[in-house]
């Protein structure tokens, strides 16, 4: 399945956006364009200010790099490789990746209906959301409860009940009937792990959680599980099946991890939950 994808790397620079937009399209060949702050899709990556992230004394600017929509990653990979043959630019904690999904295109090419198209949507936030701490897992501490990227049941925890968040989610996913109602009624804010507020506009969706990375793999890797969750969503609609809350005996990590992906990206996103453990966190 081919799902279309941009991706936005936040990050600060030792220069200002215009300098750096020249030297890098310059320098690596990909045209890259200084922009006021806007929503528009380009045809070239575009770099925009970002007033949410934080400077630091030798670092004082801060930057956004929006890619126009992308069918593969040959430019992101000249892109990160110049990131890491000079230190003009870095990522700290204030930093984010957001990874947009053409997922309406996606499931347009899989043939679903309208309803098929509701219960993909449905599969794919309940699967994020039920393996949200196996997600946290391979995320920096500093993404684990980001006020630009919360759970995407955060609503149902502000309540108390007996019934878990996460079947409270669920129930509340169950009653919507279009995915706009998803977005204002369970959701409530884009500011959550799985962003739906452009699918009205564009059928695009956003990941929001991921800490900002100069690094390809990670960005690679990380891309490869999200287009893996979608495929899962989109084969389950398809077949008429809703993905259950419920999870199974098995040890969540491998549930999601090895049974879904390859043994290189499982044994990846190991070593990446063995960094990160909260005694060890090492940085973003």
């Amino acid at each position: 399945m081919r799902i279309t994808k941009g991706i936005e790397i936040e990050g600060i620079s030792k220069i200002g956006r215009e300098e750096l937009a020249r030297t890098m399209t310059t320098e690596t060949e990909v045209e890259i364009q200084s922009e006021n702050y806007n929503h528009s899709t380009r045809p070239h990556w575009k770099m925009v200010y970002d007033s949410s992230i934080r400077t630091e004394d030798d670092y004082r600017n801060d930057f956004e790099l929006v890619s126009p929509i992308l069918e593969n990653l040959n430019d992101l990979k000249k892109i990160t490789d110049w990131f890491n043959s000079n230190d003009t630019t870095k990522v700290n904690k204030s930093t984010g990746l957001h990874i947009h999904f053409g997922i309406d295109k996606a499931m347009d090419d899989a043939n679903l209906t309208s309803d098929q198209k509701l219960k993909a949507i449905k599969n794919l936030l309940i699967t994020y959301t039920k393996f949200q701490d196996d997600i946290n897992s391979i995320l920096p501490m500093s993404r684990r409860n980001s006020q630009w990227a919360r759970r995407n049941d955060y609503k149902a925890r502000l309540r108390n009940a007996r019934t878990s968040p996460l079947k409270r989610y669920s129930k509340a996913l169950n009653k919507c009937q279009t995915i706009r109602e998803i977005h204002t009624e369970v959701h409530g804010t884009r500011y959550t792990a799985i962003n739906l507020t452009n699918f009205m506009r564009n059928g695009t969706i956003e990941f929001r959680q991921h800490s900002s990375s100069q690094d390809f793999l990670k960005i690679q890797k990380w891309i490869e599980l999200l287009e893996t969750m979608i495929e899962l969503a989109i084969k389950k609609a398809k077949a008429n099946k809703a993905i259950s809350p419920a999870m199974k005996a098995e040890n969540s990590f491998d549930q999601l991890f090895k049974r879904r992906l390859s043994n290189d990206s499982y044994n990846y996103f190991l070593n990446r939950k063995a960094e990160l453990n909260p005694e060890n966190e090492v940085r973003a």
